[in-house]
């Protein structure tokens, strides 16, 4: 069944089946019609339809399929020029007090949720970034698709799960045989103890596969009341947002959001701001694990940095009608000819002035160095260790990226910081400061 949908799919199948399409990973709508954006009395009204939709995405190479049967010639223009209408008119920089997006013509997905954390650390004001080293590149706010039909009018909710899934907080730097007890932020999903519960569990089986594979010893949540001495408070930061979406089922409505449309990418992200703050010795790791088709779950091990709201109000909160893409190069391998060679990223990433520098970037330097140990242990004469689908994946990153996180121990900066970021991370900051207090 897989090989004749490829990922996409009638509505129906993909969210009648209990246990999911072969190979499903997420379930996201292909909307149909058109999608409205209004500011009135310094508030932006953003109406998406849900109703009259035929056909869902369930998998990544669906998603990438899409992109490129779309965003070709006339459409590709098209959504170029629409990309940049929508971010100038999000950031007040264009005219007029409405737009539309021509939905089916570009059909966008539903829904994306995330988490924008506003952290105070160290003395300064940051946010964390997870690196996303496939396509689309470059730093990245912690953010996730749907899965249900019911999580399609909940994109808040799926979002601050994802956040607490991908965002494991450590009282310091790990060491092998300490034991550690991770933090995590149980009151902002206060209201929705089933999702908190789940996941705290996926957190706890995160936590086990890392305590087996990094030798160091991470106590798992209790799921079902989170200790004080391990929960760190957070708070809902309000936005100048409001979201409608109008379904068969009836409407909904959420405020206090930022809505980012990615147009190259067709996608949708629902982005709710919270603030917390953390210990100077606080450490963060990525949550997120991959399970290959027939396999064993694997840690992704994304680098996490730290990065100061001064370099990024500098970069993406000067009103910038535009932003400046790019396709950032990547390292593929071929097991049959053991070659390696230089490809682009599929889809584009956002360029920003300069990339930051030392004392606006702190990495978290963990998962660099265990990528390092993984993709170099064994032997390049073993066959079956040189086609080991994990070691080719950290060697790729390697040869990729590696130059980007050589880091002085000291201060966790990188010497040369990765240069680009995620659209959906940039427009976000974007929109962020342009509706912050003050604006």
């Amino acid at each position: 069944m897989e090989s004749e949908f490829r990922g996409i799919a009638p509505r129906e199948l993909v969210f009648g089946h209990k246990e999911g399409l072969p190979g499903q990973v997420f379930a996201a709508e292909i909307l149909t019609r058109p999608i409205v954006l209004r500011r009135s009395g310094g508030i932006l009204e953003i109406h998406i339809d849900r109703r009259g939709v035929k056909n869902a995405v369930y998998t990544t190479e669906g998603k990438n399929r899409l992109c490129r049967e779309t965003l070709q010639g006339a459409r590709l223009e098209t959504a170029r020029r629409l990309d940049e209408d929508i971010h100038a008119f999000m950031v007040e920089a264009g005219d007029g007090s409405w737009l539309e997006i021509p939905v089916p013509e570009i059909p966008l997905r539903w829904a994306s949720g995330g988490v924008l954390p506003v952290v105070t650390w160290r003395g300064d004001v940051w946010s964390p970034f997870f690196f996303r080293d496939i396509s689309p590149v470059g730093w990245n706010i912690a953010a996730g698709s749907s899965e249900t039909e019911a999580e399609l009018c909940r994109p808040v909710s799926f979002g601050l799960r994802e956040f607490v899934e991908e965002t494991i907080v450590l009282p310091q730097r790990p060491h092998t045989g300490f034991e550690l007890h991770a933090k995590t932020f149980p009151n902002i999903m206060k209201d929705d103890k089933a999702q908190l519960r789940a996941a705290l569990e996926t957190v706890n089986r995160h936590l086990d596969i890392r305590s087996r594979e990094d030798g160091i010893t991470l106590t798992p949540f209790p799921v079902d009341k989170v200790p004080s001495d391990r929960a760190i408070e957070a708070n809902f930061v309000p936005t100048k947002t409001r979201l409608h979406i109008k379904s068969e089922n009836g409407d909904e409505e959420l405020s206090d959001v930022l809505v980012c449309f990615n147009l190259l990418e067709l996608g949708i992200e629902v982005i709710s701001v919270i603030r917390y703050e953390l210990r100077d010795d606080d450490y963060l790791l990525d949550g997120e694990t991959l399970t290959p088709v027939g396999g064993k779950a694997e840690l992704i091990r994304m680098p996490v940095a730290m990065i100061t709201h001064a370099y990024l109000e500098q970069v993406f909160g000067c009103q910038p009608a535009r932003l400046d893409y790019d396709r950032p190069p990547l390292i593929d391998y071929s097991v049959e000819a053991d070659v390696w060679k230089q490809v682009r990223s599929g889809q584009p990433s956002v360029s920003p002035a300069r990339p930051p520098v030392p004392g606006e970037i702190v990495v978290f330097g963990w998962d660099v160095d265990r990528r390092a140990e993984l993709a170099g242990a064994g032997s390049l004469h073993d066959v079956a260790w040189k086609a080991d689908p994990m070691r080719i994946r950290h060697r790729k990153w390697g040869k990729t990226f590696s130059r980007y996180f050589e880091l002085d121990d000291a201060i966790g900066a990188p010497r040369q910081a990765y240069p680009y970021f995620t659209a959906g991370s940039a427009k976000t900051i974007a929109y962020y400061f342009s509706q912050s207090e003050g604006k």
